[in-house]
């Protein structure tokens, strides 16, 4: 790490940036969360960086400031989030995504928000506004009535975050490997607890490419269900609850297909055996339904039809 262990103190909030090595984004965010101007003994910035990119460490070492701190890490793919939290220090852990610049304002209310738990310690979930911005903060009395209120924003990574005192738990689980963030959600507390969703809105995603690089409808219409499946089995949701969030999910689908597929083909996704994919979990007919709803959004027709255009003049 960039400073000796000696030299850190106890913060209240770390702020977790696993990478692979991403220094074109970082710095932007980095830049983000010291602008707010907030007391530098609340917090600290890990960065955790898979790729071991040299740049990037003494990017991070010269950055100036001593509660940022750069870590290599052998952890493989998304499992760099469980690294980050295991090498921070703070007293709540919260994962920031390397494309996600801080609002004005963010780091305090992230900080406010940790003050204002930190004597119940019910696991919080940042939503960012994604299930509405009201009410500003929803109670939910287990598992299942945040998994109801959250559906499939469960796999939302940015959203995640641990208590210290949950970070031994971390070791015990099994992780999912496309989606260790929701392993962390559903795993981090074996018993009863309290969650809280936070609909403060607090970044804004840089865009670029080099997301994707996996089979978008295999992840989203199999292995997340798979895992609601193993939680209903384990009686952690209801039967309500998972049907709730399947049927939200294949709004997202639709979704996927129309934006991902259609108008801006992303060739980093693997788009093999869709029809295969949904239909695991949803009926044989769901590829025709997705299909007709393309078909009925002017966007996809007009993009159907540049790109017929464009190869007719090929």
């Amino acid at each position: 790490m960039s400073n000796s262990e000696n030299d850190k103190k106890t913060p209240l909030l770390s702020l977790c940036i696993p990478t692979n090595g991403a220094l074109q984004w970082i710095g932007p965010v980095i830049d983000s969360i010291y602008e707010q101007g907030c007391d530098e003994d609340l917090f600290e910035i890990l960065v955790s960086d898979n790729a071991k990119n040299p740049e990037l460490k003494t990017f991070v070492e010269n950055y100036g400031h001593k509660n940022i701190y750069y870590q290599e890490s052998d952890a493989k793919g998304f499992l760099n989030i469980v690294s980050s939290f295991s090498a921070a220090k703070g007293e709540f852990c919260k994962l920031i995504n390397h494309r996600a610049k801080l609002k004005d304002g963010a780091l305090k209310m992230l900080i406010d928000t940790v003050n204002n738990h930190k004597e119940k310690q019910p696991v919080i979930y940042f939503t960012n506004g994604a299930i509405g911005v009201e009410p500003k903060e929803i109670q939910c009395k287990n598992l299942d009535e945040l998994v109801y209120n959250l559906h499939y924003f469960c796999t939302w990574m940015a959203g995640i975050g641990v208590w210290r005192k949950d970070i031994p738990n971390l070791k015990n689980i099994e992780y999912n490997k496309m989606f260790p963030n929701s392993s962390i959600l559903f795993e981090q507390r074996t018993e009863e607890s309290e969650y809280l969703l936070s609909n403060i809105v607090f970044f804004e995603e840089q865009n670029g490419s080099g997301k994707g690089c996996y089979n978008l409808f295999h992840t989203f219409a199999v292995v997340f269900p798979d895992m609601l499946t193993d939680l209903k089995n384990r009686g952690r949701i209801t039967e309500n609850t998972f049907k709730k969030v399947l049927k939200d999910l294949f709004g997202c689908l639709k979704e996927f297909y129309l934006n991902f597929v259609v108008v801006n083909r992303d060739e980093s996704f693997d788009f093999t055996g869709i029809r295969k994919n949904l239909s695991v979990y949803y009926p044989w007919y769901a590829h025709y339904q997705i299909l007709y709803y393309v078909y009925r959004r002017k966007s996809a027709r007009t993009a159907l039809f540049k790109r017929l255009m464009s190869k007719k003049k090929k």
